[in-house]
């Protein structure tokens, strides 16, 4: 996954610049140029805040994602087998 800052009309995430069609993300409806808003309604405005969210948080197995999609806000949900 490629990525890049986004800050546009008060909206502040990560929009989604390239992604492989084998990844775990793209299986589970990560789109190019969706922009990510918040993890488990944690703001991501960095994809380092991405990460380091994550790494943060490894007891979690279970995200819910909200993505900002031609202009129309959706929650995509991720199981994270342990």
């Amino acid at each position: 996954v490629t990525a890049t800052s986004y800050s546009k009309n008060g909206v502040v995430g990560v929009q989604i610049q390239r992604i492989a069609e084998n990844s775990v993300f793209f299986g589970k409806g990560l789109m190019q140029n969706d922009v990510v808003l918040a993890v488990n309604d944690h703001a991501i405005p960095t994809m380092s805040e991405a990460v380091r969210y994550v790494r943060k948080n490894p007891e979690r197995n279970f995200y819910e994602v909200k993505v900002l999609r031609n202009g129309r806000e959706r929650t995509l949900t991720y199981h994270v087998p342990r």
